[in-house]
């Protein structure tokens, strides 16, 4: 709403905070729910290479409006942590057998020892056996018309105003983990366009999205 962040690291340059990609957890704050200024969240700022040493971080608020804001609390880390409210990264203390816990779900490892991965079941790329034809009340591929296929979906758009390209390809991972094999994409018109016209840098981020579906088998 206005107000600007930005950091310095060890004396160097500063560095804007970017406040419309990966914010995680936005709360109006404000007592009477207004959607004024009153706005908390968590942001990624960077990912920068530390050395065994003192090192010191600087940070400013600026901006367009009298450059006010409030910094409640920055957070380094060397694993995938996702912000969940107040909760701190790290190892939580270990709950008792019938006891309540909270779920922190950080970002997925995809470790290939899971129990609840899909991802194998999922052929790819796309395409990889024809096209999708009826047979009778089945689906069935065109080069194996035996075998009936199902399909598993949800809506699942780019978003690139959104995330970054790396956000979108962990997605893909994500919904192919799974068990995902179909996407729906509404409304496309809006994806690629601005002020109802085709925008061409629009147009190939979806072609590279597009792209990353089909290779992984959606």
């Amino acid at each position: 709403m206005g107000a600007k962040l930005s950091w310095a690291l060890n004396g160097g340059d500063w560095r804007a905070v970017d406040f419309k990609t990966e914010v995680r957890g936005q709360q109006n704050i404000a007592a009477d729910g207004k959607p004024d200024l009153r706005f908390i969240a968590w942001v990624k700022a960077r990912t920068v290479k530390l050395t065994g040493r003192a090192h010191t971080v600087k940070f400013k608020m600026h901006g367009t409006q009298d450059n006010h804001g409030g910094l409640h609390s920055f957070v380094l880390t060397s694993d995938g942590f996702i912000p969940n409210g107040l909760m701190k990264p790290g190892p939580q203390k270990p709950a008792a057998p019938d006891g309540w816990f909270p779920l922190l779900a950080d970002e997925d490892t995809f470790s290939p020892e899971q129990v609840i991965g899909m991802s194998a079941l999922i052929e790819s790329p796309a395409e990889k056996h024809g096209a999708v034809i009826a047979k009778g009340a089945d689906l069935v591929f065109a080069d194996a018309p035996e075998k009936p296929v199902k399909f598993w979906g949800c809506g699942a758009n780019l978003e690139q105003d959104k995330y970054c390209r790396e956000q979108q390809v962990r997605r893909i991972r994500y919904l192919k983990k799974f068990g995902n094999n179909a996407v729906r994409q509404h409304p496309l018109f809006d994806e690629i366009s601005r002020d109802g016209q085709i925008d061409p840098k629009r147009l190939d981020a979806y072609d590279r999205w597009f792209a990353e579906l089909k290779k992984a088998g959606l």
